[in-house]
């Protein structure tokens, strides 16, 4: 997807993180706009978060998403002014799941803001659309170059699962170690990790091994999250994906092609009507 601006035709992403006042998504929103919302707006409109925090996968519940095609991962990764406005994003976002995000001296931590007692109370659940938010969330931080925000915020996920026993499902927190840990072509609901996915990806990738000495992108262990595998090469962790046939990519959690993209209107709904949604997305991958 692209944009006009004046003679220039550039990726929509990058127009509107470049021109955080001017540039528009596909409902004539810009980036200043949306990060000025209440919290009940940024709960309640599901088409938002695409443009804020874009992946390499196109969705085939909202054609509008804008994808992460190379232009848009160069110019992110080559341009500062451009990670810095996606940071506010992600400060943004932090700030609606209660938590703050501290530097100091080149050091990341996430950590509870004093509202985390109140904002948790909206996510911190076995089974919630955020969790699919935040499956996203990692992923474009990591592929659109904030990978230091990426990894404090999958420690601050992983500590609160431990301290919260029982609130944050497993299948949750393998989904979020997937998009933390997972070379950048691979997406976290990709059940197989010999596919090369985005080209450029991979290749960047291929580049970042070359330049640690390391082996072969393709035989590299993913993080700690390597898996045992079945005898048709399907993760151990995903027989009951593959034994009930239709649980598959969208709901399988992933990112949140599922349940965050199907509203293209970005209407409010509530809360019992939105996990309705969400169960019966489940096999529609």
């Amino acid at each position: 997807m692209t944009t006009n601006q004046g003679d220039v035709t550039q990726p929509t992403v990058i127009s509107f993180y470049e021109h955080p006042n001017g540039g528009k998504d596909f409902r004539g929103r810009t980036l200043s706009s949306i990060l000025q919302w209440h919290d009940r707006d940024l709960e309640y409109s599901h088409n938002h978060i695409q443009i804020l925090f874009p992946l390499p996968e196109g969705s085939p519940f909202n054609w509008h998403a804008p994808v992460i095609d190379k232009a848009t991962f160069d110019a992110f990764r080559s341009r500062p002014e451009l990670r810095e406005r996606l940071r506010e994003s992600f400060v943004r976002i932090l700030s609606f799941y209660g938590f703050k995000l501290e530097e100091r001296d080149g050091d990341l931590k996430v950590l509870p803001a004093p509202n985390f007692s109140t904002a948790s109370k909206l996510w911190v659940r076995p089974v919630d659309h955020n969790h699919l938010r935040i499956t996203r969330i990692i992923r474009s931080l990591r592929v659109l170059g904030l990978e230091g925000q990426a990894e404090a915020f999958f420690i601050a996920l992983e500590q609160l699962r431990q301290e919260r026993k029982g609130r944050i499902s497993s299948k949750s927190l393998m989904y979020w170690t997937r998009a933390a840990t997972r070379p950048l072509y691979i997406a976290p609901e990709d059940h197989r990790d010999e596919g090369k996915g985005a080209d450029f990806l991979y290749e960047f990738e291929k580049k970042r091994q070359e330049r640690k000495g390391g082996e072969d992108v393709g035989a590299k262990s993913i993080g700690g999250e390597q898996k045992a595998r079945t005898s048709n090469g399907v993760d151990v962790d995903d027989k009951e994906s593959v034994s009930h046939g239709v649980r598959t990519k969208a709901m399988d959690h992933g990112n949140d092609r599922g349940a965050e993209e199907m509203k293209g209107s970005g209407e409010p709904v509530g809360a019992k009507r939105k996990i309705d949604e969400v169960e019966t997305l489940e096999g529609k991958g």
